[in-house]
């Protein structure tokens, strides 16, 4: 019988855990390692006594194609209709829109574009400088409200921070035009699905929230003998382009490895320096509400007077409930709270917030790629093409692409 394909997956968030479970299915010998004592990385829940939240708004796309290689059934995921909505006020106008996940702006859109550009190979001051001046100069007195110097940025930072489009909503008919006849407009530019001619989509959650569902993934993984180990670090060497790893004092060659974690180690073992790794100090805020919601829906915010990035509304464990992601670690909760309280009514909701179940987590949000960054990264990928490393295609945000980047490498 031939020997199976040696693979070694460092990171055990979904995207380490499908590629596990994947590569078992295809005869691969798998051990995945993570340095956490349990799997689900930055999806794990906060939890406060006997209670959990969801730590962000992070859906899984029941139609991604990665899915269906999933047991789904099993992993208690529940699917309902993705649903959204944004409050914009940096414009100098409040503007409130639901299916829109983007900034919105009753102005028209007047181009100060060269359409032939490539928008991916742009840095985040060239990108943001295709939208009209105003546009332009509103995005960089928000950045700098977080202190954030987008000159140093990457375009790859725009769909992280969730600016990767702009909703012109004086412009429409305009806009689907413009979008129809250029790629690099329908990257800049933002339409409600139905304006595309485009159907509602879904998403899922688990029930019972992700510590539960990668607990039970952790039981799927070793029914079909994949080897993980938790609470244990992997410290990489290179031999030319070959790439080992020192686990536990033991060094081992595997025929593949799949490094989806934090690459700044892997990077830096192949004698580059260290990556920026441009990061958010925040604390987020987390309670329940009066009654279950009606539908899981987060809002968008882009506020010049409120620091916060998003606010998720979902039922977990037969609660409704509330998860408040901020871009900075020193706000005012009972500001924060009124602002909630704002948004519930703006969008014709009728909860309550039960302050008295409020908690809050400090967090490290790595949502920012600096220029330096991204040109290592690339550089790294292209260096070590063609060695035993599949590399976690760390410069692309979405979820689905990342998984399929590395299935697409194993089969």
């Amino acid at each position: 019988m031939k020997n199976k394909k040696t693979l070694v997956i460092i990171g055990g968030g979904i995207s380490g855990c499908v590629a596990a479970l994947f590569a078992a299915k295809k005869n691969y010998d798998v051990h995945l390692i993570d340095k956490e004592t349990k799997l689900g990385g930055i999806l794990k829940d906060v939890a406060q006594k006997d209670d959990i939240y969801f730590r962000a708004c992070q859906y899984i796309n029941p139609e991604a194609s990665w899915y269906k290689e999933i047991p789904f059934k099993e992993l208690d995921l529940q699917e309902f209709s993705h649903e959204k909505g944004t409050y914009t006020d940096i414009f100098d106008e409040i503007s409130l829109e639901r299916n829109i996940a983007g900034p919105s702006t009753s102005e028209k859109f007047s181009p100060e574009i060269r359409t032939s550009d490539k928008i991916h190979d742009l840095n985040f001051v060239d990108r943001i400088e295709f939208y009209p001046k105003k546009i332009q100069n509103k995005i960089r007195k928000w950045f700098m409200s977080f202190n954030i110097d987008i000159n140093k940025l990457s375009g790859k930072s725009a769909t992280p921070f969730a600016v990767g489009r702009i909703f012109f909503r004086g412009d429409i008919k305009k806009i689907k035009l413009l979008k129809e006849k250029s790629k690099t407009l329908d990257d800049l530019l933002g339409l409600k699905r139905d304006e595309m001619n485009l159907g509602n989509i879904n998403a899922s959650l688990p029930n019972n929230g992700f510590d539960e569902f990668f607990l039970k993934f952790n039981s799927i993984l070793l029914q079909n003998k994949v080897k993980i180990s938790l609470g244990t670090i992997a410290k990489p060497i290179w031999d030319h382009k070959t790439l080992k790893l020192l686990v536990k004092g033991k060094e081992i060659k595997p025929d593949k490895i799949i490094w989806t974690g934090n690459p700044t180690g892997l990077i830096k073992s192949f004698g580059y320096p260290l990556l920026e790794s441009l990061h958010i100090k925040s604390k987020d805020i987390f309670f329940e509400l009066n009654d279950k919601v009606k539908e899981n829906i987060y809002i968008q915010i882009y506020s010049s007077k409120h620091p916060i990035s998003r606010i998720f509304f979902y039922n977990l464990k037969n609660k409704g409930k509330v998860t408040i992601e901020t871009l900075a670690s020193e706000i005012n909760n009972d500001e924060i709270i009124e602002f909630t309280k704002k948004i519930i009514k703006s969008f014709n909701y009728t909860y309550k917030v039960k302050e008295n179940t409020l908690i809050s987590n400090n967090q490290k949000k790595y949502i920012l790629i600096s220029k330096k960054d991204d040109e290592l990264i690339r550089k790294f990928i292209q260096e070590t093409e063609g060695s035993n490393l599949i590399h976690g295609n760390w410069l692309e945000h979405g979820r689905d692409q990342k998984i399929d980047f590395l299935i697409r490498n194993l089969n």
